[in-house]
C-alpha cells in the first residue's frame, strides 16, 4: 500500500441529476483536499430549505477507500422572508495508490425522495501537493527586539501564512509568556497580499521582569470550521504552531539612590494638596510618573516626611494604553499625611531616578513642598474623645440602650438577623466604591445633626453645644465626623478606624440616639 501525501483534483463537480419537482433543491458533488495527508474529501451539497434529516448512500469508489463519514453540517440564513441553508454531506477517502479515482453515483434522501449525483473523478499522485491543493497553513512569530534589558519592551507578533481562502477564516492564537507582563495589542498589522498570504492575527506588547534567557514557548493558533468544513476532529490543520523562540534579557546597570524600577521616558512631579489644613486632618502627597515605560513593573517612588508628620500607605491609580510603542499614559500614587500638632513643615526635596534604554540612568529633581498646619483638635481632647469612643468601635453600648429603648429587647434575634442582612449589603456596597458609601454615611450624619441641632459636627463642639446637643455626645459627633472624613480621603485607611462597617454601625447608633428616622 503506498501512502499519498497529495491528490490533484481533476474534476471540481458534478452536477447532480435532475428530479421531477420543480422545487428540488439544487445539489453538486465535489472534490475538497484533504486535512489528513493522502486523503481527499468527498462531498455533496445541498442548497435549499433547511435540512437536519439528510441521509446520503456513497456511490461505488474507484482507488479510494473510506476513512470516515458521512459528517453532516449546515448554515441556516435569512433570505428576504424566508430561510436557506448550505447542508454539506462529507466522506473522508484514501487513495490506496497512485492513479485515477473516482467516485459513482451518489444517492441522497431528500423529502422521502432520492436524488443521484453525477460520478466525480481525479488523479492521485505520489508525494508533495499540486497546484490544486494548497500548501498547509504555517504560523511564524517575529519579535520586534531579540536583546533587551529588563523593564524594556517588545512586540511579540504572531502572522499566519495560508491560501487566501483560509487565510481570510477566523484564526486565534494564545501565546504563553513567562516571567513576564503582557498585554495584548488592538489592531493587528494589515496582511501582506501576496499569493500565498500572510496576515497578522494577533500582537503581544511584552515587557520581562527578570534578567537571563527570555523563553518564548511555541504557540498554537486555531481555525474556526466553515459551514463546508465542520469536521474538526478530523482537521489537524485547524491547529498550526509556530516555533519557540529566545530574548535576550540583560540586567540593569547598578541603579543609583532614588531608583524606583521605573524603565522608559518619563516625567516625574509630586505635589501636596491641600496645603493647608487643621492638625489632626488628612492632606495627600501625590506623586506621578509620565511617560512610556514599564507603568507596571514600577515600585513606589522613594519620599521622606519631617519629624511630626505621618504618612500611611500610597493609593495606587494608574492608566495606560499599548501599543507598538510601548505603554504609554501614568501611573500615580497618593500617600495620606497628618500631623497632630500645628506648624509649617517641609517635606525635603529629593532626586528620584529612571533608567532610559540606549541612554542610561536620568535623575528627576523633585523640589521641596509646603504644609502648613492650623491648630485644630489638641493632643488632649483627641485623648478624651478616644476615651469617649472606645478604640474604633463606636458606642455599641450605647446602641444597645438605645435599641432596648425602642422595645429591641423583645426582638433581639430579629434585630441581629436584620444587621447582619445590613451588613452584607454594606460589604457589597463598600467593596464596589469605599468612597462613595463613606460620604453616604457623612451625608447621613450631617443631615441629622442638622436637623436636631441646626448646625454639623464640622462646626465643632461648641457649636453643638449652643445648638443643644450634650457635651459629650457632641464629642462623640465631631471624633466621628473627623474619622469618617480620613476614611474617605484615604479609603485604603479603613481597617486603622475598625472597617467602613464598623463605621456605618457608629453612624448608625449616633442616628438613633439622635432620635432619627433614617435608616441606612
Amino acid at each position: 500500500m503506498v501512502s499519498l501525501a497529495a491528490l490533484a483534483l481533476a474534476v471540481a463537480a458534478a452536477v447532480a441529476t435532475p428530479v421531477a419537482s420543480t422545487d428540488a433543491p439544487r445539489m453538486t458533488a465535489r472534490f475538497a483536499p484533504g486535512t489528513i495527508p493522502g486523503t481527499v474529501r468527498y462531498q455533496v451539497v445541498v442548497d435549499g430549505v433547511a435540512r437536519t434529516d439528510l441521509r446520503g448512500t456513497l456511490g461505488p469508489l474507484r482507488n479510494l477507500v473510506v476513512v470516515a463519514g458521512p459528517l453532516l453540517a449546515q448554515e441556516v440564513a435569512w433570505r428576504a422572508d424566508r430561510t436557506a441553508a448550505v447542508t454539506v454531506l462529507t466522506w473522508v477517502l484514501r487513495a490506496p495508490g497512485p492513479g485515477s479515482i473516482g467516485v459513482g453515483p451518489t444517492r441522497i434522501e431528500i423529502d422521502g425522495r432520492d436524488v443521484v449525483t453525477r460520478e466525480v473523478g481525479g488523479t492521485a499522485f505520489l508525494g508533495g501537493h499540486t497546484s490544486a491543493e494548497p500548501a498547509p497553513p504555517s504560523l511564524r512569530l517575529e519579535l520586534s527586539r531579540r536583546r533587551v534589558v529588563v523593564g524594556e519592551a517588545l512586540v511579540a507578533e504572531f502572522f499566519l501564512q495560508a491560501s487566501a481562502g483560509e487565510a481570510d477564516d477566523a484564526w486565534e492564537v494564545r501565546p504563553r509568556f513567562p516571567d513576564v507582563w503582557s498585554e495584548p495589542l488592538v489592531g493587528p498589522r494589515p496582511p501582506a497580499g501576496v499569493e500565498t498570504r500572510e496576515r497578522s492575527i494577533g500582537g503581544w506588547l511584552v515587557i520581562p521582569a527578570r534578567a537571563g534567557a527570555l523563553e518564548i514557548p511555541a504557540a498554537r493558533a486555531s481555525r474556526a470550521p466553515t459551514v463546508t468544513d465542520r469536521d474538526e476532529p478530523l482537521r489537524p490543520d485547524r491547529t498550526v504552531s509556530s516555533a519557540p523562540e529566545t530574548v535576550e534579557v540583560e540586567p540593569l546597570p547598578a541603579p543609583p539612590a532614588g531608583f524606583f524600577g521605573a524603565v522608559g521616558d518619563f516625567t516625574v512631579t509630586r505635589r501636596v494638596t491641600p496645603e493647608r489644613v487643621q492638625a489632626g486632618e488628612l492632606t495627600t502627597l501625590e506623586l506621578e510618573v509620565r511617560g512610556n515605560g514599564n507603568f507596571p513593573l514600577m515600585d513606589t517612588p522613594p519620599f521622606a516626611v519631617p519629624p511630626g508628620v505621618t504618612a500611611f500607605p500610597a493609593e495606587d491609580t494608574h492608566g495606560w494604553e499599548a501599543s507598538r510603542d510601548g505603554l504609554t499614559g501614568s501611573r500615580a500614587w497618593r500617600v495620606p499625611l497628618t500631623a497632630d500638632a500645628a506648624g509649617r513643615f517641609v517635606l525635603p526635596a529629593g532626586e528620584l531616578t529612571t533608567f532610559r534604554p540606549g541612554h542610561g540612568f536620568v535623575r528627576h529633581v523633585v523640589p521641596a513642598l509646603d504644609l502648613t498646619v492650623e491648630p485644630g483638635v489638641s493632643r488632649e481632647r483627641k485623648a478624651t474623645i478616644d476615651r469617649v469612643i472606645g478604640s474604633g468601635g463606636g458606642s455599641r453600648m450605647g446602641w444597645l440602650v438605645a435599641g432596648l429603648a425602642v422595645g429591641a429587647g423583645a426582638a433581639v434575634s430579629g434585630l441581629a438577623l436584620r444587621r447582619r442582612r445590613r451588613a452584607t449589603r454594606l460589604a457589597a456596597r463598600s467593596a464596589a466604591a469605599p468612597g462613595e458609601e463613606l460620604a453616604r454615611l457623612r451625608s447621613r450624619l450631617d443631615r441629622a445633626c442638622r436637623e436636631r441641632f441646626a448646625v454639623v459636627p464640622i462646626d465643632g463642639e461648641e457649636a453643638l453645644g449652643e445648638g443643644g446637643c450634650p457635651q459629650r455626645e457632641a464629642a462623640e459627633l465631631v471624633a466621628l465626623h473627623h474619622d469618617l472624613r480620613r476614611a474617605e480621603l484615604a479609603p485604603g485607611l479603613g481597617d486603622r478606624q475598625g472597617g467602613i462597617l464598623a463605621l456605618s454601625e457608629r453612624v448608625r447608633a449616633a442616628l438613633v440616639r439622635l432620635h432619627s428616622a433614617d435608616t441606612l
